[in-house]
């Protein structure tokens, strides 16, 4: 009966929407007049931020001032809300002009006999024969089938939670900071003592470590924001955060591009757009990562993931049940302001990090759930590679951490799972006309029930729509799941650890960032959500794997006989003593976490029982950074 639900769901959808049509045809359903809320577009004259676009490509000559295709940003009358710093630049936006019909035209007139060439050669094609704000639009319009036709896909998962990914409580310890006041952190960055985080809203927020208070410090900010706080496209989103070596602040919102943010001496904030997501000709800028001094004239190169060239972020549900291929990479110069697309034909990049050495880029697909490594220096420039793959559920912000010693980078996955226990998303991967049937049945319900919500002024009615057309009560009704989940790599993609929240008190990360620690027997997280209306911190203490090896090779030389840990009380003593734990609230430590702790081995005596539990039992015992 349960294999049948998706097909008892689809010709539900459909009774009721073939109901609603007739109801409307027999006028039953009376239309109103809509209240359609506009704002007259500002020229470029009155607009103080101008982005520069050179031609695609373009190494050199004149920088032509093209105003913001999405929007137009200009400095507000007055500063509102609480917490909100003094010297804030607080930014209203308006929908800037729709491309006229003569633009319309000479896009698609360019388009029309590229449409089975690939986005890179499009641009090559396009760029003796249309205008620069053109080639980027008429490229991926030419492309723009990619996304529409239904693809077939498998991506296995673990076959179960064992060895580095054995099963703790770890995760659950963490508490909470800055609660009420930052609102979904989805990324993370860390200057002194100031924690950064791009929030929901548009707001970008700083919180003092030190006393645990948090400001706003800058905000994109509309309207219809406060009426309509559901449709991220009316606020803005900052979705990645990067703070460089001189405490600058780099952000990218998905809708509105590429900022930076500086502070004077008197820590008064500007604000400075520097890329836009239709100069790049995509719809939903995701992440960056700064290479700094790598620009011209010691600027930072700027490596930033559009995370489609189709679909913004109102609409990631439906590139996850749909997979998204059209994501890409920008590489961008702070130095000159020049821009290119170094890779493409990415399954929704939702990261990118760059490896220690600067010689690779290293992008998260939240789709295909596995990690690439694209070269860009070096005998390989422009070689790509899988640098893991079949990863317990879709991957978040991958991030390096703060160990010094080795490299290593935390990674949170998002419905975290295995074989034992697949979702529906794994269901479909092998159907895609049901997986297209699905949405096109949402995306139209959802839409007459938001027009539904408009016409009777109903935000309850009108937010419902939303949800559903956008695919999102979908997605979280039968494809998200509670459970809390980040993996540490090293620098060739191998799993070393995990933490779990097995329960899902802390569940739905976007990422983990690696803070400096006051013990050097500790390592602290500071952990962001999408969702959440807080920063969690995870104080983990470090395993003394390597004390613990040196005594069980110690008590192994000594022992005249190696004794057997067959005995399930032992077992479950070996079990219960790990020594790699959390501290929670109460600072008790949790146990269970699967590591051999030097006070059993000090507890056995060194005797060969000692070296019996770190011998035999690898899975606990050799597997370094093991939580």
């Amino acid at each position: 009966m349960n294999r049948h639900r998706p097909y008892y769901c689809c010709w539900s959808l459909m009774v009721v929407l073939i109901i609603m049509n007739m109801m409307i045809s027999t006028g039953q359903c009376t239309g109103r007049s809509q209240h359609l809320l506009t704002s007259s577009p500002l020229s470029s004259a009155t607009s103080p931020f101008i982005g520069v676009q050179r031609p695609f490509g373009a190494n050199s000559g004149p920088i032509s001032p093209i105003v913001f295709q999405k929007y137009s940003l200009t400095p507000a009358s007055s500063i509102v809300g609480t917490n909100v710093a003094p010297t804030e630049q607080l930014y209203n936006y308006v929908p800037a002009p729709k491309p006229s019909h003569s633009m319309l035209d000479a896009t698609s007139t360019a388009a029309a006999s590229l449409t089975a060439l690939p986005i890179m050669t499009a641009f090559k094609s396009l760029s003796q024969q249309a205008a620069p704000a053109t080639l980027m639009a008429a490229a991926l319009t030419a492309n723009s089938n990619v996304a529409d036709i239904p693809v077939t896909y498998k991506f296995d998962l673990p076959d179960s939670f064992s060895g580095a990914l054995e099963p703790n409580n770890l995760l659950a310890g963490a508490t909470r900071m800055f609660e009420g006041q930052i609102i979904g952190p989805t990324s993370l960055a860390i200057h002194k003592d100031f924690i950064y985080a791009g929030t929901a809203g548009g707001a970008v927020w700083r919180g003092n470590l030190r006393t645990g208070n948090a400001t706003r410090i800058a905000k994109i900010n509309n309207d219809m924001c406060e009426k309509k706080s559901w449709d991220s496209s009316l606020c803005g989103r900052p979705l990645g955060v990067r703070v460089d070596g001189n405490g600058v602040l780099y952000f990218v919102d998905a809708y509105l591009g590429l900022h930076s943010i500086h502070f004077d001496q008197d820590d008064r904030v500007q604000l400075t757009p520097l890329l836009s997501v239709e100069q790049v000709g995509g719809k939903y800028m995701g992440h960056l990562v700064l290479d700094e001094g790598a620009g011209t004239n010691g600027g930072h190169m700027v490596y930033i993931t559009i995370a489609s060239a189709k679909r913004d972020l109102t609409q990631w549900t439906a590139m996850v049940i749909e997979p998204d291929t059209t994501g890409f990479v920008v590489q961008y110069d702070t130095g000159n302001g020049q821009y290119s697309i170094i890779w493409d034909k990415l399954w929704y990049p939702t990261s990118i990090e760059i490896t220690d050495d600067r010689t690779a880029l290293l992008v998260a697909e939240f789709s295909s759930r596995k990690v690439l490594k694209y070269y860009i220096k070096g005998t390989k420039k422009g070689a790509s590679e899988i640098w893991v793959e079949n990863l317990p559920g879709e991957s978040d912000h991958l991030i390096r951490s703060a160990d010094k010693t080795k490299e290593t980078y935390w990674m949170p996955i998002v419905n975290a799972r295995n074989q034992s226990k697949p979702n529906l998303l794994d269901f479909m991967s092998d159907k895609p006309y049901l997986r297209k049937e699905l949405l096109d049945i949402y995306a139209k319900m959802g839409s007459r029930i938001e027009q539904l919500g408009q016409e009777y002024q109903n935000e309850q009615l009108e937010r419902l729509g939303f949800q559903m057309k956008t695919s999102l009560q979908f997605y979280q009704q039968n494809v998200g799941n509670n459970y809390g989940l980040i993996l540490e790599l090293d620098a060739n993609g191998n799993i070393l650890g995990s933490l779990h929240s097995v329960a899902g008190v802390n569940s739905f990360i976007s990422e983990a960032l690696e803070g400096e620690s006051d013990s050097p027997n500790e390592r602290v997280l500071y952990i962001g959500s999408f969702g959440y209306p807080y920063i969690l911190k995870l104080v983990i203490r470090k395993p003394a794997i390597d004390v613990a090896s040196r005594l069980a090779v110690a008590a192994a030389a000594q022992a005249q006989t190696i004794v057997s840990l067959n005995d399930p009380a032992a077992l479950r003593m070996v079990q219960r003593s790990s020594g790699y734990s959390a501290i929670s609230n109460d600072s008790s430590p949790m146990t269970n976490i699967g590591m051999i702790s030097p006070l059993l081995l000090q507890s056995l005596n060194g005797t060969a029982a000692a070296s019996a539990a770190a011998i035999q039992m690898p899975q606990w015992s050799s597997i370094r950074h093991r939580y």
